[in-house]
């Protein structure tokens, strides 16, 4: 008997068999086309994401690790090159070399140094302290850090000020910093011994001897705070000193922070924003090349709903943000509706999903 006969003789005699049979492959075969669906649809997503929010290539010499490999010849002509591409936000030069880190007077630790050119944002997200404001500065990874035994404000230096003479204000004159923070100023800081608590080699370079014998100190001065705040880069600084009774003041302010001096826009009576450009891009570290800024949020906004100040608003409901009008625009939704947004948070992608009452 020939298959074809067999099957149709078992589907006449046992036909409950055979309809399970069929269902059977036909839920396989629903799966299946579910999985293809579903998979291609992965790629799109993937593909979109891809392409809105852009991603990272890097070009060594060889095969090799980047820590082995060569230097890549005339690499800021290639860069250059590179980034005049059409579909190539910005390209970064970086050069890598070892070095030997002196934790005490006779240890050291072995670690790498990486140097890298202008035209891009660096690729490191700062978790403490701030970016590099110069080239005789470092960023130091989590691991040196915990090594070197170093942390922001571990010598107490915990506001950079501008354009203020710290050096001759008087004991007793008081900071007004931002909206409500009041520090005075109590003398001015000698460097003690206290820092060899955090290395024993940093008194040296606060305190030393100049060529007519005479000391130099490398130190700031010291306050007490009066009035507690929120103390924002770019803040403005009124500085009153106290004569009896009397008192003069004077504003000084940080005009040459471009998050400062650009245009803010307000949304929702509570929300300030500033359109990204190049200059701020570079002030705050912002790997998107596009975007809108959060300035300032009230603080019951932020809570509910997870916006941060510092945010860069990238996308909102799949559609790319680029100045704070359009923002606007996209925010007026019907009570109920649940939009989300798409946020550059310390250099990562995240989102948040807002819902509107």
């Amino acid at each position: 008997m020939t298959a074809l006969p067999f099957a149709w003789r078992s589907l006449v005699r046992q036909p409950a068999r055979s309809i399970l049979g069929v269902l059977g492959v036909a839920a396989v075969g629903a799966l299946l086309f579910d999985m293809l669906l579903l998979s291609e649809g992965l790629v799109v997503s993937m593909r979109d994401l891809f392409e809105r929010m852009g991603f990272d290539i890097r070009i060594i010499a060889t095969d090799q690790l980047p820590a082995g490999s060569p230097d890549i010849r005339n690499a800021s002509m290639l860069a250059a090159k590179i980034a005049a591409l059409p579909t190539v936000r910005s390209a970064l030069t970086i050069r890598t070399e070892d070095a030997d880190f002196a934790t005490t007077a006779a240890s050291t630790n072995d670690g790498s140094i990486v140097g890298i050119g202008e035209g891009a944002p660096p690729p490191w997200t700062v978790l403490r302290g701030r970016d590099l404001r110069g080239s005789h500065e470092l960023v130091l990874n989590q691991h040196a850090a915990e090594t070197l035994n170093v942390e922001p404000g571990a010598m107490g230096e915990n506001i950079t000020t501008r354009g203020l003479p710290i050096l001759e204000l008087a004991p007793g004159a008081r900071l007004h910093i931002g909206e409500a923070a009041v520090v005075e100023i109590t003398g001015l800081r000698n460097p003690c011994n206290q820092l060899d608590n955090v290395d024993e080699r940093l008194l040296r370079q606060v305190a030393m001897k100049a060529e007519d014998g005479s000391i130099i100190r490398k130190a700031g001065i010291m306050g007490i705070v009066l009035e507690g705040g929120i103390v924002r880069p770019g803040d403005a600084i009124t500085v009153e000193v106290r004569n009896g009774r009397d008192s003069t003041s004077r504003r000084i302010v940080t005009g040459d922070l471009p998050t400062v001096t650009a245009e803010k826009y307000t949304v929702l009576e509570s929300l300030e924003l500033v359109n990204v450009t190049p200059a701020i891009r570079s002030e705050r570290n912002i790997r998107s090349e596009q975007g809108v800024l959060i300035f300032k949020l009230a603080a019951e906004v932020a809570r509910a709903t997870g916006l941060q100040e510092g945010d860069v608003i990238l996308a909102i409901n799949r559609t790319p943000v680029r100045t704070a009008a359009q923002v606007q625009e996209l925010l007026n939704v019907r009570p109920g509706e649940v939009i989300r947004v798409y946020l550059e948070r310390d250099g990562q992608i995240t989102f948040t999903d807002l819902v509107f009452r």
